[in-house]
């Protein structure tokens, strides 16, 4: 509950102004004009997360709002919230700065502080295990904190100047961040709506195969994490430098969509091999696995389409894409799970995630129209929502392998100028 508690208040606290700073950043290239908009988007959203979170407490110690931690657990979550929220805006600010050497060894040192204090602390304490896993998690967040400021010191020492006055003001700012509050908070239900609904209308032992299935499923987050961290930055640093070039954005959906695509039917080919490694308790999640796996290869895909949007500042017509995703998964989970279970859950979730990619990229192309080739890309998602189906309700056969030939034939047929490009790029990488 600790870390629910603290992703939860983070994503509401930072007012959506981390996407302000992401989409104001490449402006222009000058230390101080990111030093003021970090100034601008930073200050607010820490002050009144020491308003909120003071406010909190208070109602907490006189016993006017009750939670399922000591007293000991909410100052350390306070700490750790107000940890996260300065991190935020690091940790961007290192990811902008396209330091990705930087950036990785933040990720890597989080984990590796975290394991390290585990084993020291329960060496040297040897009880009260919940309570050490909290210092643990906060302090390995403080140091991370410390080193990711250092990487962008000259951002953060703003007695070195703020630009006076500022053409971005802070009503601007606000209205372009806050519709994210929003669409966090509808995505949030959105994402929750299977098990919510499998929970009404399944069995514990329903609940549980999913489970495991979506567990399996999240291994191709590293995909879309690396995706997203990486392409959201190069295209608002594209935009601000050539506004006209849209075939850059166009050729980066493509490369995406591949590679999303064969990342997706390698999983599903394999999953079974998967489960047999990981033991027989996890059979039932076979036939989970494959519409599921359309969640993370179509928001992926999403990302790259979506771009208009962010650039013309047309944030509130996000809330728009989650309301109709949010309420495309409802429908389909109260219809499908009474029939087919699991199953049914795993395939409204896959289908909604494409609705969710069409009113996206629907919505981009009608404030910046760029030629995505979605005829082409239509084809390609049948092709890819036939093989997860049929290994929905089929067991693996030869005739499955064949499927999987034919389905990667039609990409490589139908993106075949990417295909090359995607090796060119990895060959000059490799071998430079």
């Amino acid at each position: 509950m600790f870390g629910t508690y603290a992703s939860l208040a983070v994503t509401f606290l930072c007012l959506g102004m981390d996407q302000s700073f992401l989409r104001y950043y490449y402006k222009e290239d000058k230390d101080i004009y990111r030093r003021t908009l970090l100034f601008k988007c930073f200050l607010p959203t820490l002050l009144i997360s020491m308003v909120v979170l003071g406010a909190f407490s208070i109602l907490f110690f006189n016993r006017k709002v009750e939670l399922v931690l000591s007293k000991f657990s909410l100052i350390m979550l306070d700490v750790y919230i107000l940890l996260q929220v300065v991190y935020r805006f690091s940790l961007l600010a290192v990811r902008y700065a396209n330091q990705t050497k930087k950036y990785s060894f933040l990720v890597v040192l989080q984990k590796l502080t975290y394991v390290l204090a585990i084993v020291f602390l329960v060496q040297i304490i040897n009880k009260n295990y919940y309570e050490i896993m909290i210092i643990t998690t906060v302090l390995s967040l403080a140091i991370c904190v410390i080193f990711s400021i250092n990487f962008q010191k000259n951002i953060w020492n703003f007695r070195k100047g703020l630009l006076k006055p500022f053409q971005i003001t802070s009503v601007e700012l606000l209205a372009y961040g806050g519709p994210f509050i929003v669409a966090s908070g509808v995505d949030a239900i959105f994402n929750a709506i299977d098990k919510l609904v499998l929970k009404y209308f399944g069995t514990n032992a329903d609940i549980g195969v999913y489970s495991v299935a979506y567990g399996l499923v999240s291994v191709m987050n590293i995909f879309q994490t690396i995706v997203c961290s990486i392409w959201a930055p190069m295209t608002f640093e594209h935009y601000e430098k050539n506004m006209e070039d849209t075939e850059f954005y166009a050729k980066g959906n493509k490369v995406v969509t591949v590679v999303m695509f064969i990342i997706g039917y390698t999983f599903i080919l394999l999953k079974d091999l998967i489960i047999v490694i990981l033991g027989e308790k996890y059979r039932s999640a076979s036939t989970v696995v494959p519409m599921l796996v359309l969640s993370p290869v179509m928001y992926t895909i999403s990302e790259t389409t979506v771009s208009g949007l962010y650039f013309k500042k047309k944030s509130g017509l996000q809330v728009i894409v989650s309301v109709v995703a949010c309420v495309v998964n409802l429908l389909g989970n109260v219809l499908l799970i009474p029939i087919l279970g699991e199953k049914g859950a795993a395939i409204s979730t896959g289908l909604s995630f494409v609705i969710y990619w069409a009113v996206r990229t629907k919505l981009s192309n009608k404030v910046f129209y760029i030629d995505f080739s979605i005829k082409k890309f239509i084809l390609s998602l049948i092709f890819f929502t036939a093989f997860a189906l049929y290994n929905t309700f089929m067991e693996f056969s030869i005739l499955i392998v064949g499927m999987y030939i034919i389905c990667m034939l039609e990409l490589i047929i139908m993106y075949k100028e990417d295909i090359k490009y995607i090796l060119k790029t990895c060959k000059l990488y490799f071998y430079k």
